[in-house]
C-alpha cells in the first residue's frame, strides 16, 4: 500500500475542483447522463436510451445539476445499476455513489461516500468519504481514498495502487471526516448529525464566561463601542485584519521581526477572543431587551443567549460560515475602537503654565497683582476644522485631473511610464506644499495643511510627507482610508510628518 500521490490523482482530483467551477444549468430531474444498458464495452458510446425503470436510487424529486454530457452529480447521490454502462469519466459531490454497473472512465466522489460492487475502469478518488469494495469490484487503475475508511474484500480486484490516508491509518479522521463532509464542505460550523463539535462550542462557551469574569471592563467598554459605531466596528475589523498581514509579512521580511510575530499572533487572538464575546453579548442584549433583561446588569445571561442564537444559525449551510466570518470582523473591530479610545482617555493632560519669573509671593488674586497674561496664537491646526476622508479625496482627484491632462496632451503619443509619473506626483505635492501649504485641488476646495507645532511647512516636511505616503499606499490604502477612523483626522503620513490638512483657509492662491 503506497501513501504518494501520482500525477494523474491530482489531475483527478482538479477534475473535481473544474466542475464546481463550470458553468451548469439546474434540472429537477435525477436521470443518469450518458447512461446506456448495455453489458458489452465499445470503442465508442452508442445513441444514449432511458435508463431502465427505478434505475437512479438516488431518490425521486433529489436536485441534479446537469451540465453536459459528463454531467456530474452535485448534492446529489448517483446509483449506477447492474447492467448499465457509463461512458464517461463521472464525479460525484456531496453525495453518495453506488456502482453496481460499469464505468469507463475515473469515478471521483467529493463529500461522500463510495460503495462499488461494479466495474470502474479508471481511477477510483474518494475524497472526505468511506470507500467500500464489494466481493465482485473490479477497478482497472488505482484507488485513492482520502478523509475515510477503506474496505477491500479478498474478491474485490484493483489493477493499480492503492493509497489510502484516512480512518484506518489515523483513528481521528473517524471523527473529523464526516465533520468535514456535512459541515465546512456545506458552508457551516455545526451540524445535528455529529456531536463532537457540539462539545467544543460547549467549552468555548464556558471559556467565554471565564473571559467574562476575569476581564468585565475591557470587554463592557467594547460593547459599548459596538452599539455606538457598528458600521465602524465592521471597517475597522476588515482593516485591523489587512494591517496584521501586512505586519506579518513585513516582520518576515525583515528576519530580525520573525521574533515579534508571536506577540502579534497573540494579541491578535486575544482580540479575536474578546471581539466574539463582544458580538455575542451585543446580540444578546439586544434579544434581551423585549423582555426585560438588562444586558449590562447580567451580562453572562446576555452572553448564553446571544451565543445560543449563533451556535443555531451556526448550523445553516453557506449562512454559517458567512455569520461566523463576520462577527469575527465586527468583533475584531469593536475591540480595536474600544482600545483607541482608552488610549485616549490615557494620555498625559499638557501641563499647567508655569510662574513667570519674578511674580511677586503670595497670593496673586487675593493681592490684585495678578500680571495679564500674554496672548498665545492659537496654530490653525486647532483653531480650523479637519479636513475629512472625502473632501480628501475629491481634492486628490482634481489634483489628478491638473497633473494628467497636460500628460495627455503632450504625450499622448508616448504616455510617460508609471515611475516618471509618481515622480511628478511627489515633485508636484511637495513642491506646492513646502512654498503655498497646497496644492490646486486644496485652493479649490478650501484646504490647506499645516503643522501641528504652528510652524510652517518647510521643504523637509514636505517631502517626509510625500516619501510617508508611499507607506499609506504600500498597506492596500489603509493608511489614507485612516483619515475615516482617526479623531484627529489624520492619515499614516499626516501622523509621521507631524501635519493635518484642515479646512476653511479661503482667499488662497498660487501666486
Amino acid at each position: 500500500m503506497k501513501h504518494c500521490f501520482q500525477l494523474r490523482h491530482w489531475f483527478a482530483l482538479l477534475a473535481a475542483a473544474a466542475w464546481l467551477a463550470t458553468p451548469l444549468r439546474l434540472s429537477a430531474q435525477t436521470n443518469l447522463p450518458a447512461v446506456t444498458a448495455t453489458n458489452a464495452s465499445v470503442p465508442k458510446p452508442p445513441p444514449v436510451a432511458d435508463p431502465p425503470a427505478g434505475g437512479n436510487e438516488a431518490g425521486s424529486g433529489a436536485l441534479m445539476i446537469s451540465g453536459g454530457a459528463d454531467a456530474p452529480a452535485i448534492f446529489a447521490n448517483f446509483t449506477l445499476p447492474a447492467g448499465v454502462t457509463n461512458h464517461q469519466d463521472q464525479v460525484v459531490i456531496g453525495g453518495d455513489a453506488q456502482i453496481d454497473g460499469t464505468v469507463l472512465g475515473d469515478l471521483v466522489v467529493v463529500a461522500g461516500n463510495a460503495r462499488i460492487n461494479g466495474t470502474v475502469e479508471g481511477d477510483l478518488v474518494v475524497v472526505l468519504g468511506a470507500t467500500t469494495l464489494g466481493p465482485q469490484a473490479v477497478i482497472g487503475k488505482d484507488v485513492v481514498a482520502i478523509g475515510g475508511g477503506l474496505k477491500r474484500p479478498p474478491g474485490a480486484r484493483v489493477g493499480g495502487d492503492v493509497t489510502a490516508f484516512g480512518a484506518d491509518q489515523f483513528p481521528l479522521f473517524g471523527a473529523i471526516t464526516p465533520w468535514l463532509a456535512h459541515g465546512p464542505f456545506w458552508g457551516r460550523l455545526l451540524t445535528y448529525d455529529t456531536g463532537w463539535p457540539w462539545v467544543v462550542a460547549l467549552v468555548f462557551l464556558l471559556f467565554n464566561l471565564l473571559l467574562q469574569l476575569l476581564f468585565p471592563g475591557p470587554l463592557q467598554a467594547a460593547v459599548d463601542a459596538m452599539e455606538k459605531r457598528p458600521i465602524s466596528s465592521l471597517f475597522v475589523g476588515m482593516l485591523a485584519k489587512i494591517l496584521c498581514g501586512f505586519l506579518t509579512l513585513l516582520l518576515l521580511v525583515t528576519v530580525v521581526g520573525i521574533l515579534v510575530i508571536p506577540f502579534l499572533s497573540a494579541a491578535t487572538l486575544v482580540a479575536y477572543l474578546f471581539g466574539k464575546i463582544t458580538v455575542y453579548r451585543y446580540a444578546g442584549r439586544q434579544l434581551g431587551r423585549p423582555v426585560g433583561l438588562d444586558g449590562n446588569a447580567h451580562p453572562a445571561l446576555a452572553l448564553v443567549l446571544g451565543t445560543l442564537i449563533f451556535y443555531v444559525l451556526y448550523t445553516v449551510p453557506i449562512l454559517g460560515m458567512f455569520v461566523w466570518a463576520c462577527t469575527g470582523l465586527f468583533g475584531l473591530g469593536a475591540v480595536v475602537l474600544a482600545g483607541m479610545e482608552q488610549f485616549r482617555r490615557e494620555r498625559p493632560k499638557p501641563p499647567a503654565p508655569a510662574t513667570p519669573a519674578g511674580a511677586p509671593a503670595g497670593n496673586p488674586v487675593a493681592e490684585g497683582t495678578v500680571p495679564p497674561l500674554p496672548v498665545v496664537p492659537v496654530p490653525e491646526a486647532f483653531s480650523l476644522p479637519r479636513a475629512g476622508f472625502w473632501i480628501r479625496f475629491f481634492a486628490v482627484l482634481l489634483d489628478m485631473l491638473v497633473l494628467v491632462l497636460p500628460l495627455l496632451v503632450f504625450h499622448h503619443h508616448s504616455p510617460p511610464g508609471f515611475q516618471t509619473v509618481m515622480l511628478l506626483w511627489l515633485g508636484y505635492h511637495v513642491l506646492l506644499w513646502s512654498v503655498r501649504g497646497t496644492t490646486v485641488g486644496g485652493i479649490i476646495l478650501g484646504l490647506r495643511l499645516v503643522r501641528l507645532d504652528g510652524r510652517p511647512v518647510g521643504w523637509a516636511v514636505a517631502l517626509v510627507r510625500a516619501l510617508a505616503s508611499s507607506l499609506s499606499l504600500a498597506a492596500l490604502g489603509l493608511g489614507f482610508f485612516w483619515v475615516a477612523f482617526s479623531r484627529g483626522k489624520q492619515s499614516w503620513h499626516d501622523q509621521i510628518a507631524g501635519t493635518v490638512l484642515v479646512r476653511g483657509a479661503r482667499n488662497q492662491s498660487l501666486l
